[in-house]
């Protein structure tokens, strides 16, 4: 069965590399959002099997939609089908990560098979 798969993201070529990754190496149906609020809307009228969500987008934080979906989804959702990337890691955004239980994968992702195997299979 094709995984469906949205990617958030406001960077243009990380965007696409990773829908061209997830199409060619997982035959996945890949969706591209470049904004939290356009993401909060397609998050709460479809269905995805994963999330890949930049912390910092253009007009708002990963985190932010993250609380605007928790109408639609319970943690345990949140947790296994969001991943996080980002090039700011701090204390302070690993702690919040951390509070909603999603992993966070640096800008530039080193081990990308990796990175795509624990999207595609949300373990």
């Amino acid at each position: 069965m094709k995984k469906k798969i949205l990617i958030i993201e406001d960077e243009p070529l990380i965007r696409r590399s990773l829908k061209k990754l997830l199409e060619i190496k997982y035959s996945a149906e890949v969706v591209l959002v470049d904004n939290g609020k356009e993401a909060i809307e397609i998050l709460l009228s479809q269905n995805f099997d994963s999330v890949i969500c930049d912390i910092m987008l253009s007009d708002i934080t990963g985190f932010e939609v993250i609380e605007s979906i928790k109408i639609k989804y319970d943690l345990e959702k949140i947790k296994s089908k969001f991943v996080f990337i980002t090039a700011y890691v701090s204390d302070k955004v690993l702690q919040k990560a951390s509070q909603y239980g999603i992993d966070i994968y640096n800008k530039p992702i080193k081990d990308m098979n990796s990175f795509l195997e624990r999207v595609v299979t949300n373990d």
